[in-house]
């Protein structure tokens, strides 16, 4: 099973303290991470800090792209091919999208690393029509590498449930994956084009997340930004 982990820690172009350091290489070390993708990651410091336990991480560098910024992306070292197909969004710190293959396997995916626009100064209208041309190209990507096994990874600036990653047009994300697979098999699912299956929903609300191996019940939940006009409020009324 491939690991993938996400996250952005938010460095101030280079600016890194010795903590974020040691916890990034505590968490990749701890959970044999496969793929690394960030989001605002700013110097070369992320390079030493990936290298610097048991693992080793090379950095996919894409064609044009000379500053270390953005959204970037690591591979653990002898363990994928990187096909030819590299390719960076029109906004290079917005989307990276790469093809890989397991070596010594047939597992063969993509990887389209995301950092979708804030809801700092956008509301959600100007949030759709300013990330759905990185949705576009994404599947045009997909099209090109001849490969529509893509699995987009991120920082989403959105709750799972949001229209704008709910919405057919957009990236139509479902929380079921038996759901994805009834709709992909009956005719109307023709009108609203592909799928993506969100895992995301499994860490809202009490779902009992238990550890197969440990027998041990994990910590459920994630954080969220609160509005008004996208949070249920429950009223009780005591008698």
């Amino acid at each position: 099973m491939t690991k993938i982990l996400s996250w952005n820690i938010h460095t101030n172009k280079g600016s890194v303290t010795k903590d974020l350091q040691r916890v990034i290489t505590e968490i990749v070390n701890e959970n044999f991470i496969d793929i690394i993708v960030l989001q605002e990651a700013f110097g070369s410091f992320i390079n030493t800090a990936l290298n610097a336990g048991l693992l080793q991480y090379d950095e996919i560098l894409f064609p044009g792209n000379t500053v270390q910024k953005g959204v970037r992306i690591f591979t653990k070292q002898n363990t994928f091919h990187t096909s030819t197909f590299i390719k960076k969004g029109k906004k290079g710190n917005k989307l990276k999208f790469v093809s890989l293959k397991k070596l010594n396997g047939t597992e063969e995916f993509n990887i389209a690393g995301v950092h979708l626009h804030s809801k700092v100064g956008n509301t959600e209208r100007q949030r759709l029509w300013k990330s759905l041309p990185i949705i576009e190209e994404i599947k045009e990507f997909e099209k090109k590498s001849l490969n529509n096994r893509t699995i987009i990874v991120g920082d989403f600036n959105h709750n799972p449930y949001e229209i704008n990653l709910c919405d057919p047009y957009y990236l139509n994300a479902k929380d079921s994956k038996n759901l994805i697979t009834t709709l992909t098999t009956k005719p109307i699912s023709k009108k609203f084009g592909d799928f993506w299956y969100n895992p995301m929903w499994n860490l809202l609300g009490d779902y009992d997340y238990t550890s197969s191996k440990k027998n041990k019940e994990r910590v459920t939940g994630t954080y969220f930004r609160y509005t008004e006009d996208e949070t249920t409020i429950y009223l009780l009324n005591s008698q």
